[in-house]
């Protein structure tokens, strides 16, 4: 029997931010869906990208604890925590669990017992960061806002690499902000404030050492066999493209670019007042492509990679676009009040494509919230506020014992 009597009653706070968790991600999920059309390739249509999940990780931030959810709702697999986590992010089968010292590598993939792996955080190095790979790689760069030492953590293998050692740098001031990486992971850009160079480091992942490279300039983009710097002078730049090992090449004379990607063969920027060019190896100067129509005063803040880079997002304030490596204006909003990047990239069924920014899942806006796993359902990434995070993570068959592993 119900009393229908008005009466206090304290409310539950961990089960309102169990659903306010939920109702984020799944509101994630259906508007990336949408979104993605808008950067999809040309080629692709959109029947063949069923909205489908294969499992959720949910992840208790006060405590680190993860569970693992099938799409039946079962429970088939469990981590016990062992502290607050700061940052979730996955790829594939694979989590990374942020802590203040510490990284915590999870493979849950489904048959097998969940694998913890522990990387250890310098006490000088623990501003962790997703570097922009493909879809099923999750690189994490760990380094310092001041500028300092980075550790590059491979979250597929477990590998760490120091990349202030691989280049032999005395007092190195590296800064992850400045990090570029190829789609596949192979290949990272970084800028040394020490030396006033970019380092880059080829090689990961591959048998052997790494091979380290040094350039003028600050790293803009880098991926097949090339890589793009740039040098401000004045309101101008000086802006390179080098086939990497081979001879440097003559900077062009530029506007400031806001940012850009490496797309079929040569680099594509978008300058802070809005033009759109093209520079490959040897040229003498830039080819511009287009001229976007900005509002009055607006500056291009940003211009970073999707679709496995066959899409240029561009944000200047109110002001968001979409391009193809034509330069050709695929989208365009001014929204009534400041917008927000958001960054977009997504592959089609069987399709390796990049995600140019990585998913992860930000427990500082939503309290005890989890990263999801989700199979061709586009990632998303937001430089503020909760992520989703869909990726390859099949769970194990409904009905399978959970299985824990301590970390």
């Amino acid at each position: 029997m119900t009393d229908a009597r008005p009466r206090a009653a304290q409310p539950n706070f961990a089960a309102r931010r169990m659903l306010v968790s939920a109702a984020v991600i799944t509101a994630l999920v259906v508007a990336v869906t949408t979104a993605w059309r808008v950067v999809r390739s040309d080629d692709e249509t959109a029947s063949t990208v069923p909205a489908a999940w294969d499992a959720i990780a949910f992840v208790a931030t006060t405590r680190g604890d993860v569970t693992i959810v099938d799409p039946d709702g079962e429970v088939v697999a469990r981590q016990a925590g062992d502290g607050r986590v700061v940052d979730v992010h996955a790829a594939g089968a694979r989590l990374a669990l942020v802590q203040s010292d510490r990284v915590t590598l999870l493979d849950v993939a489904a048959g097998a017992e969940v694998e913890a792996t522990v990387v250890e955080l310098d006490r000088s190095a623990r501003l962790v960061a997703p570097l922009a790979t493909a879809r099923g790689r999750l690189l994490l760069g760990a380094g310092n806002r001041n500028g300092g030492p980075i550790r590059v953590i491979d979250v597929d293998t477990g590998a760490v690499y120091d990349l202030d050692q691989l280049a032999e740098l005395s007092a190195p001031r590296l800064y992850t902000g400045t990090l570029r990486a190829d789609p596949e992971g192979a290949t990272l850009a970084v800028a040394d404030a020490a030396s006033f160079q970019t380092i880059v480091v080829a090689g990961l992942g591959a048998t052997g050492d790494p091979v380290v490279e040094n350039y003028a300039a600050q790293p803009l983009a880098v991926g097949q066999g090339l890589l793009a710097t740039t040098q401000v002078v004045g309101r101008r730049a000086d802006v390179s493209v080098h086939r990497l090992g081979a001879a440097p090449s003559a900077p062009v004379a530029m506007g400031i670019p806001a940012g850009g990607t490496i797309a079929e063969g040569r680099l594509l920027a978008v300058t802070t007042d809005g033009a759109v060019v093209a520079v490959r190896v040897g040229d003498r100067q830039p080819r511009q492509l287009t001229q976007l129509e900005l509002p009055p005063d607006a500056v291009v803040s940003a211009a970073y990679p999707a679709a496995a880079g066959t899409r240029l997002v561009v944000h200047a304030g109110t002001y968001l676009a979409v391009l193809d490596t034509d330069g050709k204006l695929l989208f365009e909003l001014d929204a009534p009040a400041a917008a927000s990047a958001f960054p977009i990239a997504t592959a089609a069924p069987g399709s390796p494509m990049p995600s140019n920014q990585p998913q992860s899942s930000s427990p500082d806006s939503t309290p005890d919230t989890a990263a999801s796993t989700a199979r061709d359902v586009p990632p998303t990434s937001s430089p503020s506020g909760p992520r989703a995070t869909p990726a390859a993570t099949p769970a194990a068959a409904p009905g399978t014992t959970p299985a824990t592993t301590p970390a």
